[in-house]
């Protein structure tokens, strides 16, 4: 009895290996048509096997990678790769080289038409903007845990005026990865942007933190407390900013009509006049350095700038106004620089 036990359990296990080891009908029939690469007869016994074989992923796994992959049919690509997963760990780390093939193709794909957004090369704007967000849309299925597919979609969309969009994709890349410096100084442009300065600094402070020589977080607190009105933290804000960026412009533009408004004349001319020293051509530094002026009653200095004014822009009312205020003071409405300008001016109204 013993013995015939064992012949029994040898039979059996045997039978359960052949099970086991061996294609099922569909399976094989699926095979036999991947290597004639009829794949609309592959992917239908697949799907067969799919159905008659819960247990095994290889079949789901076959779907993604020999069929669907070949249509880029993405969404059941990623469909039926997260389905053989569930099933078993037989095809893991397949799966993982095939989850990051696809991502790479797609992400490539994506980033090369948001390159051709930036430099204008597309003849139909709408297609390659549709086909652009479609690759990274595809990356998000493929891999949803990707931060950075989420910070270039956002780029894209804010690069087509679609700010709301944006900020969605923007939260869900520092959400995915808080170190995201380029999305958390986005996300503060945006709500600036929206006027809703305090989320503005939230996240341009989290960049701060992440990056604290971070040229465009540092311009961008200072220009988002001087729309806040909070003069004092602006104008430390904005020489925060200079000492990184000192031949930045904007920055000391900004900083002297901070310094006007609070009726710091003497130091508005100074970053005015930094403003024509770095950019000559500047005819607003030039012009206010002589308003700075004239509100200091130094109508020599005044006469100086906004003269450099005229020469730019011979045209403008409110230059030859101001200019003919200075002549005035200096000498007099008899004089004929006075006289020259008032008739500029009477031409001009």
């Amino acid at each position: 009895m013993k013995q015939s036990r064992n012949l029994l359990l040898w039979v059996v296990g045997l039978l359960l290996l052949t099970v086991l080891g061996c294609d099922s009908t569909d399976m094989t029939s699926a095979k036999v048509y991947l290597q004639q690469k009829n794949y609309e007869k592959a992917e239908e016994m697949l799907l067969l096997a799919f159905d008659k074989e819960p247990l095994n992923p290889e079949p789901a796994y076959l779907l993604a990678v020999e069929v669907y992959s070949r249509s880029k049919s993405w969404d059941k690509v990623a469909d039926y790769l997260n389905k053989s997963e569930a099933i078993g760990s037989n095809f893991v780390e397949k799966i993982k080289l095939a989850r990051e093939k696809y991502w790479v193709d797609n992400f490539n794909q994506g980033a090369n038409g948001y390159n051709a957004m930036i430099k204008g090369e597309a003849e139909d704007k709408e297609k390659l903007f549709t086909e652009t967000v479609a690759s990274f849309e595809n990356c998000i299925l493929l891999n949803p845990e990707k931060p950075e597919t989420y910070g270039t979609l956002a780029q894209v969309y804010l690069f087509n005026g679609d700010f709301q969009k944006g900020k969605e994709y923007m939260i869900q890349s520092v959400e995915k990865n808080p170190m995201d410096i380029t999305s958390l100084v986005n996300l503060g442009n945006v709500y600036f942007r929206d006027k809703d300065y305090d989320n503005a600094l939230i996240f341009l402070q989290r960049a701060m933190d992440v990056d604290p020589s971070n040229l465009n977080a540092i311009k961008q607190i200072a220009f988002v407390y001087d729309a806040k009105g909070e003069k004092d933290k602006a104008s430390q804000a904005y020489l925060n900013a200079i000492s990184v960026d000192p031949e930045n412009t904007d920055l000391h533009y900004n900083l002297g009509v901070l310094y006007f408004q609070q009726e710091k004349f003497k130091i508005a001319a100074d970053e005015f006049i930094k403003v024509s020293e770095l950019n000559p051509t500047e005819v607003d530094g030039l012009f206010n350095a002589g308003l700075a002026f004239g509100r200091l009653k130094d109508y020599k200095n005044a006469e100086k700038y906004l003269e450099l004014a005229y020469e730019l822009t011979p045209e403008s009312l409110d230059v030859v106004h101001e200019l003919k205020m200075a002549y005035y003071h200096n000498y007099g409405t008899n004089n004929e620089k006075f006289k020259r300008i008032e008739k500029v001016e009477k031409s001009l109204k």
